[in-house]
């Protein structure tokens, strides 16, 4: 091989470092950049990596369970997503439902479904209304393939706690919105719940409830052994459902609002 094709070669590599290492810098940016401590979210990350190497998980912080005085029944509204195809029976719900209480009695909530609605989509991507803006749901498609696309809208309804069973081939397991989310609209509380190729939906629903009642995520890479943990070989190996002192106490003062 002759020089100038060794110099090329020699450019194309270093290129593909720097594209790589500008994605890792972005990536600890906008995550980190979050956090109250950024050069110790960004320690926090590469301990996470040299872990993994090993085939080890990093846990930096065992959460001690916090202590709840609540007692609280909030009811729920279930949406199911073409049921055809969702393999996601009323059985099926039922049984998830039953676990995810199993897992809030601890401290002290417990769902009930109030209503149960089956709706009927086309198309192949759903998005939801929310306070006039249309956000994207269930698809990692990019904003332009999107609107390409013919597309159904599900409005969120103004109640003050629903639950979306939804079937995609890819996209997230679960995320949750509040009225927050929502630009204030009043009652808006939101979970959206994937059924495919999903582990432990029970696990999902009961921590995308973990947002509604006022708990943010964790990093996948923080190490904080906590229910709140949504990602990352904490959750895929021990799926913890630990809050600490403070998480119970934002639950407290959001099931008074919610009941």
């Amino acid at each position: 091989m002759d020089k100038k094709a060794n110099r090329i070669l020699c450019l194309i590599l270093v290129l593909v470092i720097l594209i790589c290492l500008y994605i890792q810098l972005n990536f600890l940016f906008e995550h980190c950049s979050k956090q109250f401590g950024f050069f110790t979210c960004v320690k926090d990350y590469f301990n996470y990596k040299k872990k993994q190497l090993k085939g080890e998980c990093y846990i930096k912080n065992y959460s001690q369970k916090g202590i709840s005085n609540i007692s609280a029944n909030l009811s729920i509204d279930v949406y199911l997503i073409n049921t055809e195809k969702l393999n996601f029976s009323y059985y099926d719900l039922n049984k998830t439902i039953s676990g995810v209480n199993d897992i809030w009695k601890d401290y002290g909530i417990q769902f009930k479904i109030r209503n149960i609605t089956e709706y009927h989509f086309e198309k192949d991507y759903i998005i939801f209304q929310c306070n006039d803006e249309l956000v994207e749901l269930a698809t990692n498609a990019s904003q332009d393939r999107l609107y390409d696309k013919v597309i159904d809208v599900f409005i969120i309804p103004e109640i003050k706690t629903s639950v979306l069973f939804f079937d995609v081939k890819s996209g997230t397991e679960g995320f949750g919105w509040t009225s927050f989310d929502c630009k204030n609209i009043h009652n808006i509380n939101f979970v959206v719940i994937k059924t495919r190729n999903v582990k432990n939906i029970t696990w999902n629903l009961a921590h995308e409830f973990g947002h509604i009642l006022g708990n943010e995520d964790y990093e996948y890479f923080s190490g904080q052994y906590n229910f709140m943990t949504n990602s990352g070989c904490i959750k895929d190996k021990f799926y913890s459902t630990i809050f600490d002192q403070e998480q119970v106490n934002r639950i407290y003062s959001r099931a008074i609002y919610l009941e």
